[in-house]
């Protein structure tokens, strides 16, 4: 008979924020794509929506990481809300260089 904590399943180590921010920014960036391939304002906004979700969770997981990173999850956010209001080619560029500089400090 097996006792408590003696069975082969062990429950996964929990990520470190700089890998859960970096998994956040990937889908962001799925959505992101989503957003350009999309045909109709409702699939854009519907995109928007996504990122704005995954921005929430970008924020959270910026919260538990290194300063440095934050700052820069920080510039993702004022871009992204300079996309919102205006979704001009300038805006979505600085959003993806961003996004990039974000990725590039997580890995």
């Amino acid at each position: 008979m097996t006792k408590i904590g003696e069975g082969k399943f062990h429950p996964p180590e929990p990520q470190k924020p700089e890998q859960d921010l970096k998994a956040c920014a990937e889908k962001f960036r799925k959505y992101l794509g989503d957003y350009k391939l999309a045909d109709t304002p409702t699939d854009k906004k519907l995109a928007q929506e996504r990122m704005k979700s995954e921005l929430s969770l970008m924020d959270l997981a910026a919260e538990n990481a290194k300063k440095k990173t934050r700052v820069q999850e920080q510039k993702v956010a004022k871009d992204f809300k300079f996309f919102e209001v205006n979704p001009s080619p300038t805006n979505l560029e600085a959003l993806e260089h961003d996004l990039n500089t974000l990725k590039e400090s997580l890995d």
